[in-house]
């Protein structure tokens, strides 16, 4: 009788661990699944987006409005009105060598132009400009050289005063600087001349005016 008990008892134990392996398997599971689904893709966004707009052709653009000096004279100092001023120091008549497309040789005005710097910040240069209209109002065509690179022996180097050296960079508080300016400009159409010079983009334009025959 007492062996039969044990039987029995060591029968129910090995059942009972036999019953518990589907349970540990299934615990083992749990955490490849999460990780299944922690790496799945996301969801793509479904909030809608404006598309850009883009301008045409037939778009109205507001105009910027620029303020044009009065005229002073040819070697007069022009105000700008913003603390910055500018003078004409040097105007000679010159013989203009074409090197370039589009150029042609013959008369014209070599120029040079001063801008001081009375503002309390430094002054961006790159974006002066610098136009000339004769006495009939034709604008004259500036003389821009490129130095000679690889391949380009053939064309000719111009006298130093036949091409422009605009001013350019950075102009300190209190600073001056100075620029050369070369326009053909016909021998009879040269009295009066006026000159149009704005230091940067979009701001103030004085005008010098004057013979220059």
């Amino acid at each position: 009788m007492l062996c039969a008990a044990v039987i029995v008892g060591c029968t129910a134990g090995a059942d009972k661990h036999q019953a518990a392996g589907p349970s540990a398997s299934t615990t083992s599971s749990g955490p490849s699944a999460a990780a299944e689904k922690s790496t799945s893709r996301p969801h793509a966004a479904t909030t809608p987006v404006s598309p850009p707009q883009p301008g045409n052709v037939h778009q109205n653009v507001r105009s910027a409005k620029v303020i044009t000096k009065p005229p002073v004279a040819l070697h007069a100092v022009a105000d700008f009105g913003t603390g910055v001023i500018a003078r004409i120091t040097s105007v000679k008549a010159i013989q203009v060598q074409a090197v370039g497309p589009g150029q042609v040789s013959g008369p014209g005005l070599n120029m040079v132009i001063q801008v001081t710097n009375h503002t309390p910040k430094a002054l961006n240069l790159n974006n002066a400009v610098v136009t000339v209209a004769d006495a009939e109002g034709t604008p004259g065509v500036q003389m821009i050289f490129t130095p000679n690179v690889a391949g380009d022996d053939d064309v000719p180097a111009p006298g130093p005063d036949s091409f422009s050296h605009p001013m350019t960079g950075s102009l300190a508080t209190r600073a001056s600087a100075s620029g050369t300016y070369v326009f053909t400009i016909p021998v009879g159409n040269r009295s009066p001349i006026t000159v149009s010079f704005s230091y940067s983009g979009g701001g103030p334009v004085v005008l010098f005016k004057g013979d220059a025959s």
